[in-house]
């Protein structure tokens, strides 16, 4: 017998896809549980005969599917996120100041150099401001740029930013990100029976499908990675060079220790739950001759989601009526102290343009918070021409 608690599963970005080359280095995965399986199609023959019996069994194509669970942890999905998003490299991180003398006036978003910065950042991408101390704690965070000069930057998300002047030991970064492209991407997986005497099975061509993140108001963020990809295969000895690659031991992420913010349009809300959901819409391909997936075709890239907040006004009511634009973005640090940056990994996802499907106000009970619950369909952003994007920044 085999125990689940003995197997491992590794991977392998593939150059072309379905082929794995020679014995490469394999990385292994962290994960809470799988369903990773080869797929088989077949028909019943019709033929009829006179003793009632079915003459075969056609087999008629063969693929793989499944489902990889997993506990959010910085590192752990970088390559799967990005070959989720079609993304075809993850940017430069970039950095805007070290340990300088900045100020900042809340009022317009603005945080000025005093004399210029290392390089200035780029407009709608997102900065980790960190350094200020007592009075002036509030200005370190997370912000998206909404302006950027030689000297001088501003931001979306003020709100909770305070006025500061001549503060020194200010560091400013820009995180490395992806954005939803057209690039896509492949990996084979290999699982291990390491309580078993050479047993493997090896998934090539796996493609991510599908993925959701789930944030409760407490406890960890979780999601998985559904994939789709060309065969399945019973192997007898390692796919990769013998030596994989360890996973990484970095923090798994809970909603209680570790969201720097949850913004809606740039502004603060109270979240009670959420989810994010986004698909590839990818179809299998098949030839005529061939008994595996030619190939993994591509569909319409696509983000939904459900948030349900704490009701406080017609903020999001108003917005849902109107049926006007709205946008979301959700830090998350793992080194955070008390809800103050503490300068750990971070990782922050963004869904500049959506559309309220659905806006739930009701009175469910006696002794309950009323919540709002939204539900979201998202949109190419005329500005940014993106429908998502993921920043991370190591820590420092």
């Amino acid at each position: 017998m085999s125990d689940a608690n003995r197997t491992v599963l590794r991977y392998y970005e593939e150059t072309t896809w379905g082929v794995i080359t020679g014995n490469p280095k394999m990385t292994n995965l962290r994960e809470t549980g799988e369903s990773l399986k080869g797929t088989k199609a077949t028909e019943v023959s019709e033929e009829i005969r006179s003793d009632r019996q079915i003459p075969g069994i056609i087999r008629t194509g063969i693929g793989a599917e499944g489902d990889l669970n997993f506990e959010y942890s910085y590192a752990s999905y970088h390559d799967f996120l990005r070959a989720l998003l079609m993304a075809a490299a993850w940017s430069s991180a970039v950095t805007v100041a070290t340990a300088a003398q900045v100020d900042v006036t809340a009022a317009t978003g603005t945080f000025t150099h005093a004399t210029a910065w290392d390089t200035a950042p780029t407009v709608n991408q997102w900065v980790r401001v960190s350094g200020f101390t007592g009075a002036y704690i509030a200005n370190n965070g997370y912000y998206k740029v909404a302006t950027s000069a030689a000297g001088t930057f501003t931001v979306y998300n003020k709100d909770n930013l305070v006025d500061a002047a001549g503060q020194t030991g200010i560091t400013i970064k820009q995180g490395a990100q992806i954005v939803n492209g057209v690039t896509p991407v492949s990996f084979s997986i290999e699982r291990e029976h390491e309580d078993l005497t050479n047993i493997f099975e090896l998934y090539r061509g796996m493609m991510p499908e599908s993925m959701s993140l789930d944030i409760p108001v407490d406890g960890r963020i979780t999601g998985s990675f559904s994939f789709m990809g060309k065969d399945e295969q019973a192997l007898a000895a390692t796919s990769g060079d013998g030596s994989p690659t360890a996973a990484n031991e970095n923090d798994i992420v809970s909603s209680a220790n570790d969201i720097q913010f949850i913004n809606v349009d740039h502004g603060s809300v109270c979240l009670m739950s959420g989810s994010i959901e986004v698909t590839n819409n990818l179809r299998p391909i098949r030839c005529a001759g061939e008994l595996a997936n030619h190939a993994i075709g591509t569909g319409r890239f696509g983000v939904t989601g459900d948030l349900e907040l704490l009701f406080e006004d017609h903020t999001q009511k108003d917005k849902y009526l109107a049926h006007t634009e709205a946008g979301v973005a959700i830090a998350i640090e793992d080194a955070m102290t008390s809800g103050a940056l503490g300068l750990g990994n971070g990782t922050l996802f963004e869904i500049p343009s959506f559309q309220m499907s659905d806006d739930e106000t009701v009175a469910g009970g006696v002794d309950t918070e009323l919540s709002e619950s939204i539900s979201f369909e998202a949109h190419m952003n005329a500005t940014e021409d993106i429908t998502m994007r993921i920043v991370i920044w190591p820590a420092e």
